[in-house]
């Protein structure tokens, strides 16, 4: 829950450089972090590198962050953050009754496999990110950030609705198996971009970002923008477990990198992303009817909802 409003504080506030936040749950579920995203057009909608560990923590002596101020603003608000957690309760809405069902349904993407009356889980079938297994936890009703609170609201249904999914991927991630990552991000959407970049599309401007951080970021909350100024982007909880080995991701969408290699006239440097991407993509297979007999196996006939019940409902929020 903490970790919510470290992602809220790096990409909305005035302090830090970053426009957003990648938050992910590592280390086969035992350890939170959180990425902000700077403007660097060599990093900028690229999946963290966290097997090569380019991105370093965060230290006073060596940052590019105004750390006093950081940590100013960290006491502010992280104490507010660690009492909503203390006071809330996961799935309070169910009661006795069961938390979830098992359905099967073939999507266009997706094999749909479970659902309650706020989420979806899916098994990705349409270009999963990873060699295995790609489960994401959607929500019926989309919002477009995991960190989303709402303007002088004694209640956060956003960070409510948060807890509850990163809840379900946690216990899809333990039971099968327990190893593999959990991503809530959204750095593929295509307004994440500098409006110098892609005048179309992109919704961030670099020279708002010297002017005034602070005003550039507001520009774009999602709780306050202007339709024409927000950013698409949507929560989505990703629970990826591949079959060996770390989790890596390509590192753009394949549509995305098809086209570059179409259409680009620059440089050779994105030319070679683009290349890396595809070939990224050409080692994910689709899962296989074994796949998706194992995940029901694992999580259906009510196991899943059972999981659910037993660890999460009635429970408190994890600071």
């Amino acid at each position: 829950m903490v970790g919510l409003g470290v992602a809220k504080a790096i990409a909305e506030s005035g302090v830090t450089t970053e426009p957003w936040a990648n938050t992910r749950i590592e280390k086969n579920g035992t350890q939170v972090s959180i990425y902000g995203r700077n403007l660097n057009t060599a990093s900028w909608r690229r999946p963290v590198d966290t097997i090569n560990r380019m991105v370093a923590p965060i230290h006073p002596e060596k940052t590019q962050y105004d750390f006093t101020n950081l940590r100013r603003l960290f006491t502010k608000y992280l104490p507010k953050w660690e009492s909503y957690a203390r006071d809330l309760t996961l799935f309070d809405s169910y009661g006795d009754k069961p938390m979830g069902k098992d359905v099967f349904e073939v999507l266009g993407h997706a094999y749909k496999l479970w659902e309650n009356d706020a989420f979806d889980l899916v098994l990705i079938k349409k270009e999963p990110h990873v060699k295995g297994f790609h489960f994401v936890v959607s929500p019926k009703k989309g919002y477009a950030r995991q960190w989303q609170t709402v303007v002088r609201g004694s209640e956060q249904p956003y960070i409510h609705q948060s807890a509850e999914g990163v809840a379900i991927a946690l216990g899809v991630q333990t039971l099968m198996g327990g190893t593999g990552e959990i991503h809530n991000s959204g750095n593929w959407a295509a307004n994440l971009k500098l409006r110098e970049d892609d005048a179309e599309k992109g919704r961030i401007s670099s020279r708002g970002f010297v002017e005034n951080r602070k005003v550039e970021k507001r520009l774009h909350r999602p709780d306050i923008a202007r339709d024409d100024e927000k950013i698409e982007t949507y929560s989505y909880f990703h629970v990826y477990i591949p079959d060996t080995g770390p989790v890596t991701l390509p590192t753009m969408k394949l549509e995305e990198a098809r086209h570059i290699l179409e259409h680009w006239s620059g440089g050779p440097d994105l030319r070679m992303v683009a290349e890396k991407a595809i070939a990224d993509w050409d080692g994910i297979t689709p899962p296989t009817q074994d796949d998706l007999e194992r995940a029901q196996a694992k999580m259906g006939n009510g196991i899943l909802s059972r999981y659910l019940q037993k660890n999460f409902a009635p429970a408190r929020a994890t600071i």
